[in-house]
């Protein structure tokens, strides 16, 4: 699939977004990138699957999977490396079970190292889960191509895991809270979260089986759409700080308004192309690097953030603002030398062995 210079816009803004949130919580609602991260990340890996299997009628998921691993384990396990390295230096406590749940993407039922690592939990059993229920229905069945009941089958998931988090947060108001019934457990649990992911899949299966149907629905209510989801994400931004409604309702609508921005990206073609502003192009640019390097940006930057930054030396020589500086340009810099170095190296192995 070829690189859209607006899809790593996107990937930009989410990671920018999480990037500032985690320091000081610099944009308080900078916890959406991650709702962002999940729609798209739907989107594109299942658009790989659906066009394969239009091209040769079957999904080799084998082959995907083995694909993801080049694509995610090698900045993963180099990163748990180094945080292990890390935490040696500082005489902090290195926990086996810890490290286990870290590296058989446990961590967000059980806990980790890092706050973070629990969207790379929710992505790896979206991975597993899909990549089983696309080889059933494409590889055993000619189910996919039948679009009513694949369409009901996405709403019902929806509606399921929305009615996992109220009856969560309903169990925690009048029984107590516990290890499962938590606003945390509300905000990192597979099941909670999937559905942001399956939105994704959702928009890119009817655009590939169901196309012009979503383009016509689309293009018809185009303004209204874009326009009640800006005000919605506003509205989420500005209540984030309710924890009921974090938990629940907002993923929702944070899904359906970021899915409406994407199809917006994808539908309009070369959405970047006439923008002759220099400054601006400049400024889409640097966005769309940052987003085609977000993957390490986003793995390395709390480890920048609380050993580097967050060192003894920068906290007594510098104010905040400078450390603030310093924590961007060294995730940025660490980001890009781990993909350019690390990532396509294996990504050029990859494409050698398992093209």
């Amino acid at each position: 699939m070829n690189r859209k210079i607006e899809l790593d816009f996107l990937r930009g803004v989410a990671v920018i977004l999480v990037v500032f949130f985690h320091f000081n919580k610099i944009f308080l609602f900078g916890w959406i990138g991650v709702d962002l991260f999940f729609v798209l990340s739907g989107y594109l890996i299942s658009s790989l699957l659906f066009t394969e299997y239009q091209n040769k009628s079957k999904v080799d998921i084998k082959r995907f999977l083995i694909r993801r691993g080049f694509k995610l384990y090698p900045l993963f396990f180099m990163f748990i490396l180094i945080t292990l390295v890390c935490r040696f230096l500082t005489h902090e406590e290195i926990s086996a079970k810890i490290l286990i749940y870290e590296t058989t993407f446990t961590r967000n039922y059980f806990g980790g190292f890092w706050a973070h690592t629990w969207s790379l939990c929710v992505e790896e059993h979206f991975y597993f889960l899909f990549s089983f229920i696309i080889f059933l229905i494409c590889n055993k069945t000619n189910y996919i191509v039948n679009i009513k009941s694949i369409n009901c089958l996405f709403y019902l998931s929806f509606a399921i895991s929305l009615v996992l988090r109220v009856t969560s947060l309903y169990i925690e108001n009048h029984y107590g809270s516990n290890h499962f019934f938590n606003s945390w457990a509300r905000y990192s649990h597979t099941h909670h979260r999937i559905d942001s992911l399956l939105f994704g899949v959702f928009l890119s299966y009817n655009l590939s089986f169901n196309r012009e149907r979503m383009k016509y629905l689309f293009n018809t209510f185009k303004m209204q759409l874009l326009v009640i989801s800006i005000l919605l994400i506003t509205a989420v931004s500005v209540f984030s700080e309710n924890d009921a409604f974090k938990t629940t309702v907002s993923f929702t609508l944070l899904y359906l308004c970021f899915g409406i921005i994407l199809i917006s990206f994808i539908i309009t073609e070369s959405l970047f192309n006439n923008i002759k502003t220099k400054w601006l192009v400049k400024a889409i640019n640097l966005i769309a690097f940052i987003g085609y390097n977000s993957y390490a940006i986003y793995l390395f930057h709390p480890l920048i953030r609380d050993y580097i930054v967050g060192s003894t030396y920068f906290i007594n020589n510098t104010n905040i603002y400078i450390q603030f500086i310093i924590y961007i340009v060294m995730t940025v810099l660490i980001g890009f030398l781990a993909t350019k170095y690390i990532e396509k190296y294996f990504l050029k192995l990859r494409e050698t062995y398992f093209k």
